[in-house]
């Protein structure tokens, strides 16, 4: 099951996970990429626009802890880049931001998105 996006649009977004989990057979996994609040856009958007307020509730440690709560192995819990398509002003920056994010321990958690893998272990 891959979902990306989807969990900060919802009302109680660990339900959400329960829902992944409960179609998922035993040995398979789970993807989520979810929009990291601490990414300047992401932050900014949650706080200026209502239907995305729900971003500022998804952290690394929601995504592990919503795993726990529905057993599944975790393979990765990570930062996740990509230079997204707008603003368009920011582009050249975004990129570069892009090059160097990765090489900077404290500044990487400030990726434009999280991502989670697991595996459904029964």
């Amino acid at each position: 099951v891959y979902i990306s996006g989807v969990l900060h649009h919802l009302n109680h977004p660990g339900k959400g996970v329960s829902e992944m989990v409960r179609v998922l057979k035993p040995g398979k996994r789970v993807v989520m990429m979810e929009t990291n609040p601490l990414f300047p856009t992401n932050f900014l958007a949650a706080i200026f626009q209502p239907y995305e307020r729900n971003v500022l509730k998804v952290h690394k440690s929601s995504l592990l802890r919503w795993a726990g709560e529905n057993a599944l192995k975790v393979v990765e819990c990570s930062n996740f880049l990509y230079t997204p398509p707008k603003p368009n002003f920011l582009l050249p920056l975004l990129n570069k931001m892009e090059d160097w994010f990765p090489r900077i321990p404290i500044v990487k958690e400030f990726s434009i998105n999280l991502c989670l893998v697991a595996v459904k272990t029964s």
